[in-house]
């Protein structure tokens, strides 16, 4: 058996011949070449082509296309057309934690050709905003909202397009000395994160949690005094597949006592 590899733009070819392996009729008296993507975003289906040639000249002849992870890229099969062509369609799960590579076997007879396909990961991201600085106030404490109308947490496939509707996890990694709370902004409800941490979220439409989710409460230093203060915090996106994807990122500010 002799086994040749073509690649060329974005498809992967791999071309498998067997001869004298069998009798008239059989499959594995010809030759299958599979043809696939070499990269698949998660969440998006992709096509599989198997080009199979038979000396007996049958006319169908049934492709398995099989997965070496069918929790990631199931297993499927087709049969030839009257060109020796058969097609599939394979879907790729939503992947988190890293792109992954998945090889994909198409199996007729005795024949196998393999293609390796690269399904890339859902990204998330949490968008650290400009340091603030406000006055504070001898004795008192303020609260701090971050200013603007940005996205602080963002949740794409790997082309950038949204996953909206999606289970967004926050939580208080670290915080500095003198932050007396953290509080969740959510559906007009305020929620200390004493109480709730993580607090789980759904993203909007746009894939995005606004930076108006959160806010940090501090105690201010004393008169002519300035001081900085921080929160660490852990986003996260869970499934039950593929584990958890986390990302830190920093909510960072100073008070100045006049």
């Amino acid at each position: 058996m002799f086994v040749r590899l073509i690649k060329a733009f974005s498809l992967t070819v791999l071309t498998a011949q067997v001869l004298g392996c069998g009798g008239g009729g059989s499959a594995t008296n010809g030759t299958i070449a599979i043809s696939a993507p070499t990269t698949v975003t998660a969440g998006k289906s992709m096509q599989v082509v198997a080009t199979v040639t038979s000396a007996a000249g049958v006319a169908t002849i049934p492709v398995s296309f099989l997965s070496s992870d069918p929790t990631i890229i199931p297993s499927s099969s087709a049969d030839t057309n009257t060109a020796g062509v058969a097609t599939a369609q394979l879907s790729a799960a939503n992947i988190i934690n890293g792109d992954k590579d998945v090889i994909i076997t198409a199996r007729a007879g005795d024949l196998t050709s393999s293609a390796i396909v690269t399904v890339r990961a859902n990204k998330l991201t949490f968008t650290s905003p400009p340091k603030g600085s406000l006055p504070g106030v001898a004795g008192g404490a303020i609260q701090f909202f971050i200013s603007g109308a940005g996205s602080l947490v963002k949740y794409t496939d790997a082309d950038g397009l949204p996953l909206g509707g999606k289970v967004v996890s926050l939580q208080v990694n670290t915080i500095t000395s003198g932050v007396s709370d953290v509080r969740w902004h959510w559906n007009l409800v305020d929620t200390s994160y004493f109480t709730a941490n993580p607090m789980t979220f759904t993203t909007l439409s746009d894939g995005s949690l606004p930076n108006s989710i959160v806010s940090i409460v501090a105690n201010s230093p004393p008169a002519g005094v300035s001081f900085d203060f921080g929160v660490n915090f852990i986003v996260s996106v869970t499934d039950p597949l593929f584990g958890k994807m986390i990302v830190p990122g920093d909510i960072a500010f100073t008070l100045a006592t006049p």
